[in-house]
């Protein structure tokens, strides 16, 4: 499961930004 981060204007940024 991957968490969106709702910080960035996109979430797949979010979501690459939790994983690193």
């Amino acid at each position: 499961q991957e968490i969106v981060c709702y910080e960035n204007p996109r979430p797949a940024v979010g979501i690459h930004r939790l994983t690193l």
